[in-house]
């Protein structure tokens, strides 16, 4: 707090400086008894050899005199003109003259005590903070100068005395030390400017004060060395002042304009909270509107043509709109989304600068090409080319603005056919998919959560902390993954547009994860077949290496044996006795190929078909089990492939398994279907059913393999009656693409 304090104190100074300059003019202006004419700050108003008052209607002095020289006594004012003559006019009531100037500018008199009294009331809630002090500058100064020119000075007092150089001071210095404290207060609301450097507390501060004071130096070191050069008459000094400082407040309008659009695309980018970010955008907007109505109707117009296009008594009406933005922004600022009113404020006011600099450049080019004034021809020239030209660059704007600030999030179709490009890529991962939507939605966070796979994301994980949208991603009523988009502030939320377009960019999603999520299980599938094999080949060799290979080692042995047994008559029992020994062993090892030959494809679809087969294991003493059958026996279609048969007999057995051990179960019903391009197989019981958080074991899983290797399905479920349904479909055609199902 104590730097904090340190940094404003000095522009509380500044800012109660700035106001004892107004009070002094104002108690002066309210007390002395002036003349029905006055002079205005403009360039016009001041010439090498005189001032040209602003002349009200029943004033005796004619509009466009140049007085020269003035007296004054108790009850007139004696005014000498530049062509010889004199005119004398009574002196009114001191405040009479105000009062009616204050009467005609009511409302921009309105907007600078409105905005004093604000600044006031931040002060007073944060005195140690920069941006109120700074703040109160620019309401300070702003206060002084516009009471100051609005009012005007009387002629009478512009050829000496101390009231002119405290009326000059007002209209100069301190409108350009508050377009300075205002330039600050940018700088600091509603957090500081990141400098991005080691000592940025300091580096800040220097900034703060080469903003508050760089207005001000310039003009005095530009008309300084103007008056030390030319050494021009005191009015011609001040014409020069004026147009100097004029093209600096255009100046530093300009950069208030600039550094906003920095300091607002600093705030959205960065993962401040949403009231820092409401507050950014209600500053920006309710500067924005006003400072391009006042560039394009009164400076910018009177800088190049000397004329307004409204009078200077309306200058601070728009002011009236910031007001209410500053207001809301630091009293109100959760109320409203400002989003939408930024982007249009700043392409609206883009759009109306554009417009008054290409009305002004026709016109002065059409003005120098024919050698004639701008007149009613030469207006509607200009007008007209800036009606050809207004909607084609109020498009181009709105893009260039909405991109740089929101990315495609304003165009949904655009921002969805590139992240639906970059899906469809298999040359993209997930995590480019995830840094594109991060970037096109302009949020802090994307993470994209397949169910077959971990998370991949993009962004800062702290911004999770602000809160985040859920999205599921399907495939065909299936949830294969979600998408977390993390919201860009605390207690932020998404339009309504934005919505739609995140469920889109789900939607796309859906596919992608559905595709990964298949070649990660036909990867997977694949493994495990690969591995089932080589477990099958380590099986037959051990078989064929460990047991019938010595087998048929062994029986040749004894056949020599015996062979030679049966040379010698006193040996015959002992060949008779070999003999049997082989017989035995034959036996055996012919067992074992049975088995072997069993394991590669039960010998009962060779030798009773696939029915008789199923009924032949559906023989069961403990469980009655009913076998249907439909379409198998149909001679027009073809004969089932071998793999095919194999697979439905193994998961029938399975299946019947599982239920003699686990179901409980008293009756089971298999039935089996033939259709023209697959094969329906369904065992279903009346048992205890599966428990809702049951892992697949060795026996499920296996068959959903035998399915899978074929092209097909098998789903495991509980029945509507109680009970379990096991459900497979195999292909008996060619594969015409894997069926979607629900496991």
């Amino acid at each position: 707090m104590a730097q904090g304090e340190v940094r404003a104190l000095p522009l509380h100074v500044v800012a109660i400086a700035l106001l004892a300059l107004g009070v002094a003019f104002g108690v002066w202006r309210l007390s002395y008894p002036s003349e029905c004419a006055w002079l205005a700050p403009s360039a016009s108003a001041w010439t090498d050899t005189g001032v040209r008052p602003n002349v009200p209607s029943g004033c005796q002095l004619t509009e466009g005199q140049t007085v020269i020289a003035a007296s004054v006594t108790s009850d007139t004012v004696s005014l000498s003109l530049e062509d010889g003559s004199r005119v004398t006019l009574p002196r009114n009531a001191p405040g009479t003259v105000v009062a009616q100037r204050i009467g005609q500018s009511a409302s921009t008199m309105i907007f600078v005590v409105a905005m004093f009294a604000l600044a006031l009331y931040v002060v007073r809630r944060r005195p140690r903070a920069p941006a109120p002090a700074a703040l109160a500058v620019f309401a300070a100064g702003l206060l002084g100068s516009t009471f100051a020119t609005m009012t005007g000075l009387p002629p009478s007092a512009a050829f000496g005395g101390v009231a002119r150089w405290l009326w000059f001071a007002n209209v100069q210095g301190g409108f350009l030390l508050s377009s300075g404290g205002f330039l600050a207060s940018i700088l600091h609301f509603p957090t500081p400017l990141t400098t991005g450097r080691a000592t940025e507390r300091s580096s800040l501060t220097r900034l703060t004060w080469v903003a508050l004071l760089a207005p001000a130096a310039v003009w005095l070191a530009v008309v300084l060395a103007a008056g030390a050069l030319q050494r021009p008459t005191f009015t011609g000094w001040v014409r020069t002042s004026i147009v100097v400082q004029s093209s600096l407040t255009v100046l530093a309008v300009f950069t208030a304009v600039a550094l906003l659009v920095v300091r607002v695309r600093q705030v959205l980018r960065s993962d401040q909270s949403d009231v820092a970010r409401q507050q950014m955008l209600w500053v920006a907007g309710s500067v924005l509107i006003p400072a391009s109505l006042v560039l394009g109707i009164w400076m910018v117009p009177e800088l190049f043509t000397g004329e307004a296009l409204l009078p200077n008594v309306l200058i601070g009406t728009p002011g009236l709109i910031t007001v209410a933005g500053l207001a809301v922004a630091m009293l109100r600022y959760r109320l409203f989304d400002l989003d939408v009113v930024l982007t249009r404020t700043i392409v609206h006011s883009l759009l109306l600068l554009a417009a008054v600099a290409t009305y002004l450049l026709v016109t002065a080019t059409l003005a120098a090409i024919f050698g004639s004034v701008v007149d009613g021809p030469l207006v509607a020239v200009g007008a007209v080319v800036v009606a050809l030209g207004a909607n084609p660059l109020r498009i181009r704007l709105e893009r260039l603005v909405n991109r740089a600030f929101y990315g495609d999030r304003h165009e949904p179709y655009v921002a969805l056919s590139r992240i639906a490009a970059h899906v469809a890529d298999p040359n993209r991962s997930l995590a480019s998919v995830a840094e594109e939507v991060r970037r096109s939605l302009r949020v802090p966070f994307v993470g994209i959560e397949p169910e077959s796979a971990g998370t991949v994301s993009s962004g800062n994980p702290k911004s999770l902390a602000n809160g985040v949208v859920a999205l599921p991603t399907a495939w065909s009523d299936q949830v294969v993954g979600h998408l977390v988009v993390a919201r860009r502030g605390r207690g932020d939320r998404f339009s309504r547009t934005e919505r739609r377009l995140l469920d889109d960019i789900a939607r796309e999603l859906g596919g992608r994860l559905r595709a990964e999520r298949m070649t990660h299980d036909l990867q997977s599938s694949r493994e495990r077949i690969v591995s089932a094999r080589e477990e099958e080949r380590r099986a037959l060799r051990r078989t064929l290496h460990d047991d019938i290979g010595p087998t048929m080692a062994a029986l040749a042995l004894k056949a020599e044996t015996a062979r030679r047994a049966l040379s010698d008559p006193s040996a015959i029992s002992d060949a008779q006795s070999l003999l049997g020994g082989i017989a035995r062993t034959a036996a055996q090892s012919a067992e074992s190929l049975r088995s072997l030959a069993y394991d590669l494809r039960p010998p009962a679809l060779d030798e009773l078909g696939l029915v008789a087969a199923i009924r032949l294991i559906a023989d069961s003493p403990d469980l009655a089990i009913e076998v249907a059958v439909d379409g198998l026996d149909d001679d027009a279609m073809a004969p089932l492939p071998a793999a095919a048969e194999v697979a439905a007999y193994r998961i029938v057995r399975s299946a019947i398994d599982n239920t003699t051990r686990h179901a409980k179960a008293t009756t089971c019903t298999v039935r089996l279907s033939r259709e023209p391009h697959r094969l329906v197989v369904v065992v279903e019981d009346d048992g205890v059913g599966m428990p809702s958080a049951h892992l697949r074991g060795v026996g499920l899983t296996s068959m959903a393999e035998r399915a899978a290797e074929l092209g097909g399905f098998c789903t495991f479920g509980p029945r509507p009656e109680g009970g379990t349904i096991v459900r497979a479909e195999l292909p008996t055609a060619a594969p015409e693409g894997r069926k979607e199902h629900r496991t």
